[in-house]
């Protein structure tokens, strides 16, 4: 007891010798606040299987997945407020942007709240809200909205949240009762759950109240999800358009949230939020546009997925278009679009889904090859196609369509640039991704190399070969010159030959005005080689090609005299036709059959013998009790 009071009268006398409100460290030592905060493992809310790293920085924030399929740039300028919210494990961080747009990334530690408050606060002057989460599992409670999102709170906890963009349609099913339909989303697979239908019950006011409590309620819903207008009339349609990825020809409806195709077999619904990128370029024959729409997630046809959409519309086909718009929606436009439009058809096509899907179209860069147009034929894996040159990305059409950023290229490589190796006419291109991928596209004109050289070049890629490739950059002019000379026309040899014939032939008079017009220009003299003119004075100037085609064959009968010709008659070579073994690909067939056949032949035999043992066992001990008695 002694002790006890000593222990508290010292610690009592020094906590007066102490100031009331010592100084924190962190008032010591401010935090320092890096120029980056980065967070590695994290993934959308919509999208939990998928991760990537978030970044952010003074420019924004930028989010990528691991397999840098999938990217997200929010601008600094474009951030209205930030969400955190305790999801049990983990915690979630949504964004809100200006126009009622949302973006939520979930996967972070209760710690980094600290850090991320501090990085927001300072870098982009906004506070984080700290929204608490409902796990009671009561399902009463009140409504509220934060921006187009419906919020269901118990106790000033969120029970759930709605975003009201996917709401299609908002009716009373009853008195009390309002039931909430969801845009059916036809890129889903046949495995995914999806929510279709939710129906809210709304009690009645107290009678001293009034109004109705879920006449108000449909129409707040109504007017933030945008459904007020009849969202079951479109607003444009674009008929007898042809696709060549899925194939077929194709009607568009397009309504505000969501587009259909209506096809002879298959018809489909994607919302505009999946349309991940928009591609405008021209054909390689000068006379179609493609516009390519991009898709995540892709839509099924059967146990096939496409993940772009591409449309080939002729360049001179035009039409008229009115929209079912509103005039503040077109004055937001900015001069995209217009109620009443005229034009050619590929221009209407992408002006209507830049504005309705909010997306710029991209276009092939500056690149030009040697017949000017952006692209260079080639071929990838078994299809033939044609690859364009864009200016952060490359872009193969048709089969499979394939995009390639440059941010996802480590490096390029060129093969079979020297004629050692192939026809010397040819060249490969061989992409190596991050994601240790390989993308090689084949069979590129010669021709072309120095452009696509050039191009790949200044977009700053890493070229392996690039000793090898700057030196074929450089003499792909001159061999193709040296080609062009050691080509030799045998048709235009024979014009020179026939000429000096006929000079032989030619009488004095026409010498004698050779002479006289000795000064003047040299006239072209007109010869025949295919055409046989009537008239008896042209007829004189007809080439006979057939004394050239008699001293060809000539040649190619004392070459076949060189080759030596086997002959099959003898008995061994005729029975060398047949194959020796004809059940070849029968036994390749049967052969795991047979494997599993054999082990189980293996296995019954095996039980035979064990049984055949027994018995002879259980024999011998009956004979030796017998002589026992």
């Amino acid at each position: 007891r002694f002790g006890c009071q000593k222990r508290r009268a010292k610690r009592e006398s020094m906590a007066e010798t102490k100031p009331a409100n010592p100084p924190s460290k962190a008032e010591k030592k401010p935090m320092a606040l890096p120029e980056v905060l980065t967070f590695q493992r994290i993934s959308e809310t919509s999208r939990p299987k998928v991760k990537g790293t978030i970044r952010l920085d003074s420019d924004g924030i930028r989010y990528e997945s691991e397999s840098r399929s999938r990217t997200i740039t929010i601008p600094s300028d474009e951030i209205e407020e930030f969400q955190w919210s305790p999801l049990g494990r983990d915690c979630r961080l949504r964004v809100f942007m200006i126009g009622e747009s949302q973006t939520s990334f979930r996967g972070f530690s209760a710690v980094d709240f600290t850090k991320i408050s501090a990085y927001v606060k300072k870098k982009y002057e906004k506070k984080i809200e700290t929204l608490q989460i409902n796990t009671s599992g009561h399902n009463y409670g009140r409504v509220n909205f934060k921006g187009s999102v419906l919020r269901h709170f118990l106790d000033d906890r969120c029970t759930f949240e709605i975003p009201l963009t996917r709401v299609s349609q908002a009716e009373k099913t009853n008195k009390n009762e309002l039931s909430l339909q969801f845009h059916e989303d036809d890129t889903l697979g046949d495995d995914e759950a999806v929510l279709t239908e939710m129906i809210l019950y709304v009690p009645p006011k107290d009678e001293d109240e009034d109004g109705d409590a879920l006449q108000e309620l449909r129409d707040d819903v109504v007017d933030l999800a945008g459904i007020r207008v009849n969202s079951s009339e479109s607003i444009a349609k674009l008929e007898g358009l042809m696709l060549t990825v899925p194939r077929g020809k194709y009607d568009i409806e397009l309504y505000k949230s969501f587009f259909r195709l209506h096809g002879s077999s298959f018809n489909y619904k994607i919302l505009y939020q999946n349309v991940k990128k928009l591609l405008l370029m021209q054909a390689n024959d000068n006379i179609n546009q493609l516009f390519v729409i991009g898709l995540d997630p892709p839509i099924r046809q059967g146990k096939t997925m496409y993940s772009y959409l591409i449309m080939q519309i002729r360049s001179s086909e035009e039409r008229h278009m009115e929209l079912k718009v509103e005039d503040e929606e077109i004055e937001k436009a900015k001069g995209v679009v217009a109620k009443s439009m005229t034009g050619k058809l590929y221009e209407l096509t992408w002006r209507l889904f830049s504005f309705l899907t909010k997306r710029k179209v991209a276009v092939p860069g500056k690149f030009r090859n040697n017949r000017d147009t952006p692209c260079v034929s080639c071929s990838y894996k078994t299809h033939n196609g044609f690859l364009f040159f864009f200016k952060k990305s490359f872009f193969f059409i048709h089969k499979p369509p394939t995009y390639l950023r440059h941010d996802q290229i480590a490096s390029v490589e060129f093969s079979r640039l020297s004629s050692s190796t192939g026809t010397g006419r040819i060249f490969d291109i061989e992409f190596n991704m991050r994601d240790e991928k390989v993308f090689k596209f084949r069979n590129i004109n010669k021709e072309n190399f120095q452009s696509v050289f050039n191009w790949i070049k200044q977009s700053n890629l890493r070229i392996t070969n690039i000793k090898e490739s700057s030196q074929a950059a450089s003499n792909v002019d001159s061999r193709t010159l040296a080609r062009e000379t050691k080509y030799i026309d045998p048709y235009l040899n024979s014009i020179g030959d026939d000429d000096e014939d006929d000079d032989d032939d030619e009488d004095e008079d026409d010498d004698e005005d050779e002479d006289e017009d000795e000064d003047e220009d040299e006239e072209i003299e007109l010869k025949f080689r295919s055409y046989k003119p009537r008239d008896k004075d042209l007829v004189k100037k007809r080439i006979d090609t057939m004394k050239f085609v008699k001293k060809d064959l000539t040649w190619l009968e004392e070459e076949l005299k060189k080759l030596e010709v086997k002959s099959l008659t003898s008995e061994e070579d005729k029975l060398n036709i047949a194959p020796k073994t004809p059940n070849w690909d029968l036994k390749r067939d049967m052969k795991d059959k047979f494997d599993a056949l054999n082990v189980l032949t293996q296995k019954a035999i095996r039980e035979i013998l064990q049984k055949r043992k027994e018995e002879e066992e259980s024999d011998d001990d009956e004979d030796d009790e017998d002589d026992d008695d």
